[in-house]
């Protein structure tokens, strides 16, 4: 799947503003905390689409944080659910944290 000129994801993808589903919504709503040992970031996950919630609910779909730090080589996935998630990651893994969507 392209989302823009430079970047091909073998999987499909939803951000926020997407064409895909024009009666739906998905949306997540990102936090962080951060202190001198770690960050933990706080995410809450709403989407409303039947057909994606009866796939997410038979497991044949997930929902997925992909947080990566080009300086420090640092990649993780983190499985979603819907509504509140949260994990910690090491602030030694992160150089520099910016939140961005997929350009």
């Amino acid at each position: 799947m392209i989302i823009s000129n430079d970047r091909l994801f073998p999987y499909p993808l939803l951000k926020k503003d997407n064409e895909n589903f024009i009666t739906s919504k998905f949306e997540i709503n990102t936090e962080y905390r951060h202190n001198q040992k770690e960050y933990e970031f706080l995410l809450k996950v709403n989407l409303d689409e039947k057909n994606l919630l009866n796939l997410i609910d038979k497991g044949d779909v997930s929902l997925m944080c992909h947080l990566e730090c080009s300086k420090t080589k640092f990649r993780s996935i983190q499985k979603l659910k819907l509504g509140d998630n949260n994990f910690k990651i090491n602030s030694s893994s992160i150089f520099k944290l910016i939140f961005s969507a997929i350009p």
